[in-house]
């Protein structure tokens, strides 16, 4: 999925909110913060209904948009390939 317009305008709203709920003097959190604004951004853009991850901040970033499912991990039953 491509990271355009639409999905620019919501990762720099992501951004800002997300300046708000972390620490930001934390060496790469402002790296971290980009990138996780981005790739919610980029999902959301393209109509995804949830968004999967065990990172807490990253969870807690994508709440922000309210209509979200953040959802666990799913289990890998070890047969994922097969």
């Amino acid at each position: 999925m491509p990271f355009d317009v639409k999905a620019a305008s919501i990762s720099a709203r992501l951004f800002n909110k997300g300046r708000e709920q972390r620490e930001m003097g934390k060496e790469g959190c402002r790296n971290k913060l980009n990138a996780d604004s981005m790739i919610i951004a980029t999902a959301a853009a393209h109509g995804a209904q949830r968004i999967y991850s065990a990172n807490d901040d990253f969870r807690t970033l994508a709440k922000v948009l309210t209509h979200w499912k953040v959802e666990d991990l799913p289990i890998n039953s070890g047969k994922l390939f097969e």
